[in-house]
């Protein structure tokens, strides 16, 4: 499906290896802080560093309390406490479940920093000081520092995004209590006492301050060190007190990005200082920050240890580090990345889901070329679907043109331009001549000759086979194009080469020079000479030489051909020639030659030798066995210096199951307390008259995981494992078994937030509540099927008078930042004055809504925001009502109505009535009757029939009341006494849909009701979508019948409706995610995406007809709605179908 978050291939074990350095271990129960090194990976140019730390920093959002910074933006004359106080709010900005870090001592100084103080005259510039920490004492004048400085260090460089994201961040600090709470820790408590006491903490501050503003190196150096030292202890507060203490298992992590450059190096050197300072004062006191940092080979060489051995990300680990030795080895770990493996470049391209022709060999040549390096590899597969998915030849896919930054580029420009900033010149030339050398030895011996440039560190890499450190392949193999383009210029430097290199590097440079015939003699004499395994050695190691035949020829005549060879008479001579040019064509990584054949051909040649040898024909026989074996697998990419295909994993590459999540683990010292906090035991003492009574009451005793009892009902959020009333049994199950399926995956949770039990004044039913649960558990399933990230379903039941709302809507508030992921609230049913505050509840904490049967029209004046809905309002539906009435002879009318004024939808009902119906519908309201929830029922109803009689009564009733009250009317009518024989319609909106599934007001045949019609307005009608073409519908009824869901349930709306309120939301999400690089989607995404449901590219194809959804109001928009009429025989039927808006 397209829009996929980009995955990151050949990064699993770097980001385990990062959430092992994350962990911290329990003690007692009690997470503790180890020391923990600067991670710093690293690799060549394009070796995927700042990727790895996009996908940290995307795993890590709305997880864990982190900051992205490139250092490589700054340079070494911006302070690190700029740095650090970027830290600080990024640090809260991303804190998620942890919720704040104050950073009190920080802080104090950066107030004191800001402070314009006479520092020639100390008693002036201590009275300064205190008026500044007692005029911060003032949330208000606290919140405004916040913002500002927010502001100024967002001035300093790319981060926190500008100055509109750092006044978010300001206020993400500033505001839900903590603004408080810093300002009096600023004043008495850490914020002030840790630099002293009494006068001594003022001049230490004062003396900060001066620091601050010197020119001096060594003044600023003491400054940033205070800062540094402040900035841990802040950080080792937070983490070793109260909930930090308790739950807080993963440390705070900060990604640095290129700290091979001034800034960055100088910001972990004075990291590094502090560390080791702390390490000798106060020991076993680790600080709770891990560093994770990307740099070049050079940095990892003067950082590295003693054995200068940089692990790979498969063999490093927690146990590594501690074994190293040498000077910076308890401060840093340098980790390499490794290049991509042929299975992740097959992955790769497999994932492109474009490929026309055989994904596997456009694997294998993408493979051959690149030998995996990742930013090359993404350039090619990036070619083969801008090709329209043919892979055509390597030299074709070379010539694609691809966007740039500025114009389009060929494949061949964009991958030079990975490596090389110009592409002529002096420099760039000498790197084409030492594309020729085999290894980097050989390229500093050909720069000796004369150039006075050698192939710089960041474009080398490690040859592991052979232990060779070369040019990057991919590199390589561009620049020898290059040199390719000039015939004389190859011709000299390879002969050069040859003359002046070792036994082996010569016949290498002299095959590639085209002396075949050279090579052939020796390794025919040499067959005669040594054994077969060094032979085959050798000859594998010659024919992996480059050439500049330019061919494609499977047949090793034709290649010697193109030399010049002429075959020899003697066997085996002829056999080697030709064992020669095939190796040498499927060394090739340019050429286009099929493998197969060219392996059938080595296999052939080596069963000639086999015949002509005396010594090692069986090894020659487990040769040609192998190859033999090669040639009937089509998937064989490439082979190595040693002969070996290179198409299956690196065996050295541990496999891995997927990288693990940073969410933090619960420790066994919060389950304690979350257990202890479930169920709480209160004891209330009756005092009778004679004795004392200790009655032990359970407050809140637990019915299930998540749901608790409160006033002889089960409220709160469950995952479908708790069932609220057997006639839900079978839905929740099956809820349940999808949201365990999809737990191990990406997920985030959609909470369906609805009365599970009815209300015995509402409209709701056993069955509508089933049918409510079976549509959403519907689009759940097809979300599941294709998007990213997966959804989990949870059923959050506030009482079946919304009784607990609170209680559950703060249940819903901590899922924002737990595992679960919370990232919307869907259905908020019914429509009314509860309902309204649970909208602002949930707004108050960023949550998006898509409100389902919610229906009430002015139920958003307030326009809370993130509130959307999926049906149509009461407006709408009487100005459909209306417009089919208008098209009739006037008539008169009566109104009837409810006196709750907590349900809003029969309150709108009435209002819209009053102000619609008169003018669009052709209709007087003569008479108003108000149902009394107190008077008698059958009183009211009596006096309603009496209002019907008589000459000029009202022939019409229109009916905003509660819905437990319709059908008791409607009987009431039907059986009246008087004018039987005039026709009475009965009106009123969606609510009167339940009729479809009430056959027991279906009359006998030996009744005789007086005339009586029934029209109303459903929120979505079976026949009237089956008359409109609605697919979607035929397809939900058809998955409603695959899941054993009755498709009576699908009668009334309420099921549709709901599918296609977590249709709307599951696809913002898609969107959200599609968008995210990987993260997974936020609440603020979330929302986003819901309020660019108004486009045509993003409506929303819903069971009930296509709609979008105006982003201002959140209201529907293309909904139809129809006008069903029941008649005396309880025959429904759609007299017309309207557009609602």
């Amino acid at each position: 499906m397209a829009g996929r978050p980009a995955h990151l291939y050949g990064r699993q074990r770097p980001i385990g290896l990062v959430r092992e350095f994350v962990t911290r271990p329990e003690r007692d129960g009690v997470p503790t802080s180890r020391r923990v090194p600067v991670i710093v990976f690293t690799g060549p140019h394009g070796a995927g560093k700042s990727a790895l730390l996009s996908e940290l920093d995307s795993r890590l959002d709305d997880k864990v309390p982190h900051a992205r910074i490139d250092c490589g933006a700054f340079d070494t004359a911006h302070p690190s406490w700029n740095l650090l106080t970027r830290l600080v709010f990024d640090f809260n900005l991303t804190a998620a479940g942890y919720r704040e870090l104050p950073f009190p001592r920080f802080l104090t100084a950066r107030l004191v920093i800001a402070e314009n103080l006479d520092l020639t005259d100390v008693p002036t510039a201590e009275r300064q000081v205190k008026e500044a920490l007692v005029r911060y004492r003032q949330a208000g004048r606290l919140r405004e520092f916040l913002t500002r400085l927010a502001q100024e260090v967002a001035a300093v460089g790319p981060g926190i995004g500008g100055v509109p994201g750092a006044e978010r961040v300001g206020r993400t600090m500033a505001e839900g209590g903590s603004t408080a709470l810093l300002s009096w820790q600023v004043m008495r408590d850490e914020g002030l006492t840790w630099y002293g006491t009494g006068p001594a903490a003022i001049s230490k501050l004062i003396e900060l301050n001066r620091w601050t503003c010197s020119t001096n190196a060594e003044d600023r150096r003491k400054a940033t060190k205070l800062l540094w030292e402040a900035f841990l202890a802040d950080l080792r507060t937070a983490f070793g007190t109260g909930r930090g203490a308790r739950a807080w298992s993963l440390n705070c992590v900060a990604l640095l990005d290129n700290v091979d450059s001034g800034c960055g190096a100088v910001l972990l050197r004075e990291l590094t200082q502090v560390r080791r300072q702390h390490a000798v004062d106060h020991p076993g006191e680790p600080d709770p920050l891990t560093v994770v940092a990307t740099a070049s080979g050079a940095f990892v060489r003067t950082h590295a240890v003693l054995d200068g051995r940089t692990p790979a990300a498969e063999e490093a680990c927690y146990a590594d580090y501690e074994s190293r030795t040498g000077a910076d080895s308890d401060w840093y770990y340098p980790v390499g990345l490794r290049d991509l493996t042929f299975d992740e470049v097959d992955a790769m391209v497999a994932a492109a889901g474009s490929v026309r022709t055989n994904a596997k060999q456009a694997a294998a040549s993408v493979y051959r070329f690149t030998r995996g390096h990742p930013a090359a590899t993404a350039v090619m597969v990036d070619a083969i679907v801008r090709n329209g998915g043919r892979t055509a030849s390597l030299k074709a896919l070379l010539r694609v043109h691809l966007p740039g930054d500025e114009q389009d580029t060929t494949a061949e420009e964009k991958l030079l331009a990975l490596f090389v900033e110009e592409t002529s010149g002096p420099s760039f030339e000498n790197l084409v001549t030492c594309s020729a050398a085999r290894d980097i030895e050989q390229a500093e011996h050909l720069s000796r000759r004369g150039s006075d440039v050698v192939v710089p560190p960041e474009l080398q890499t490690s040859d592991a086979p052979g232990g060779r450190v070369t040019m990057l392949p991919v590199l390589r193999h561009l620049l020898l194009r290059q040199l390719a383009d000039d015939p004389d210029r190859w011709s000299q430097v390879h002969r050069w080469l040859r003359d002046n290199g070792e036994e082996g590097d010569r016949l290498y440079h002299a095959l590639a020079g085209r002396d075949v015939a050279s090579v052939v003699a020796w390794l025919v004499d040499r067959l005669a000479h040594t054994g077969i395994d060094d032979w085959l050695a050798d000859l594998h190691a010659i024919t992996a030489a480059p050439n500049d035949l330019d061919c494609d020829d499977v047949d090793p005549d034709q290649v010697l051909a193109r030399v010049g060879w002429t075959e020899p008479s003697e066997v085996v001579t002829a056999a080697v020639a030709r064992l020669v040019a095939a190796l040498w064509s499927a060394h090739d990584p340019m050429s286009d030659a099929d493998r197969r054949k060219l392996f059938r051909a080595v296999e052939e040649e080596l069963r000639v030798l086999r015949q002509n040898v005396r010594t090692g024909r069986a090894r020659l026989r487990d040769e040609t066995d192998r190859f033999a074996a090669m040639a009937g697998d089509p998937h064989n990419a490439e082979l190595s210096v040693d002969g070996r295909p290179s198409t299956v994993t690196d065996p050295g590459v541990r496999p891995s199951a997927g990288p693990p999540t940073f969410a933090p683990p619960v420790t066994a010292a919060e389950r304690k307390r979350r257990s202890l906090r479930k169920v709480t035991i209160a004891a209330a003492t009756a005092v009778a008259l004679v004795a004392a009574v200790v009655v032990v009451t359970v407050m809140w005793s637990s019915c299930g995981d998540g749901v608790a009892e409160r006033g002889g009902e089960c409220v709160g959020v469950t995952d479908g494992s708790y069932v609220f009333d057997d006639r839900l049994a079978a839905v929740e199950g099956r809820i349940h078994a999808e949201n365990e399926r999809v737990d191990g995956e990406d997920h985030v949770t959609l909470a369906l937030l609805t009365p599970m039990i009815p209300s015995a004044t509402g409209s709701s039913t056993w069955e509508r509540i089933r049918a409510q649960l079976e549509g959403a558990h519907a689009a759940q399933l097809n979300a599941n099927e294709e998007n990213w990230p997966k959804i989990r379903l949870v059923l959050a039941h506030p009482g079946s008078d919304q009784q607990e709302w609170r209680r559950v809507v703060d249940q819903l508030t901590e899922m924002t930042d737990g595992p679960e992921h919370l990232v919307g609230v869907l259905g908020l049913v019914p429509s009314s004055r509860t309902t309204q505050r649970v909208m602002r509840a949930l707004a108050a904490v960023d949550l998006p809504m898509v409100a389902t049967l919610v229906t009430a029209t002015g139920i958003n004046e307030s326009k809370v925001q993130g509130f959307t809905r999926v049906s149509p309002t009461t407006r709408d539906q009487v100005t459909v009502l209306s417009d089919y009435l208008g098209t009739a002879t006037p008539r008169k009318a009566m109104l009837v109505f409810d006196s709750d004024e907590e349900n809003l939808f029969v309150s709108a009902l009435r209002d819209d009535f009053m102000t619609i119906a008169p003018t669009r519908a052709n209709l007087t309201i003569t008479v108003e009757s108000q149902y009394d929830t107190e008077a008698s029922l059958p009183a009211q109803l009596k006096a309603i029939m009496g209002d019907l009689c008589g000459d000029g009564a009202p022939d019409t009733i229109l009916y905003a009341a509660r819905a437990e009250l319709f059908d008791e009317l409607v009987v009431n009518v039907r059986k009246r006494n008087c004018v039987r024989n005039r026709v009475i319609t009965v009106i009123s909106g969606s609510d009167a849909s339940v009729l479809r599934t009430r056959e027991d007001l279906r009359p006998n045949s030996q009744d005789r009701d007086a005339d009586t019609v029934i029209l109303y307005t459903p929120l979505v009608d079976p026949d009237a979508l089956r008359q409109d073409g609605v697919v979607e519908f035929e397809q939900l009824t058809a998955q409603f019948e695959d899941l054993a869901f009755g498709t009576a349930d699908l009668a009334d709306g309420w099921a549709v409706i709901t599918h296609d309120g977590v249709l709307a939301a599951t696809e913002a999400i898609d969107r959200a995610g599609a968008g995210s690089d990987g993260r997974l989607p936020s609440r603020t995404d979330v929302r986003f995406e819901l309020g660019r449901t108004d486009r045509d590219r993003n409506q929303v194809r819903g069971a009930g007809g296509t709609f979008t959804m105006d982003p201002a109001t959140g209201n529907v928009v293309g909904r139809r709605l129809p006008v069903v009429e029941v008649d005396q025989s309880w025959d429904f039927t759609v007299r017309g179908i309207y557009d609602a808006s």
